[in-house]
């Protein structure tokens, strides 16, 4: 998903594709990722850090995926 594609969602949150579990959260003109997971049926959100680029978002989200599936 490209920055011109997400400016043009409606308001709410959407998958972005690229690493499981990662999201857009679109309200107005602010837009904020989220990465959403579970462990032992309890759901879990992070936010990484603010303004940052989708594939900075895409790497973070890999990044953080992968260290929590070995712990």
């Amino acid at each position: 998903m490209s920055k011109t594609r997400m400016s043009t969602l409606s308001d709410g949150t959407h998958a972005v594709g690229g690493v499981v579990g990662l999201r857009v959260c679109k309200h107005g003109q602010k837009i904020r990722y989220l990465m959403r997971w579970s462990r032992q049926g309890i759901r879990h959100d992070s936010y990484p850090p603010r303004d940052i680029s989708i594939t900075r978002a895409r790497k973070f989200s890999a990044e953080f995926w992968y260290t929590s599936k070995l712990s």
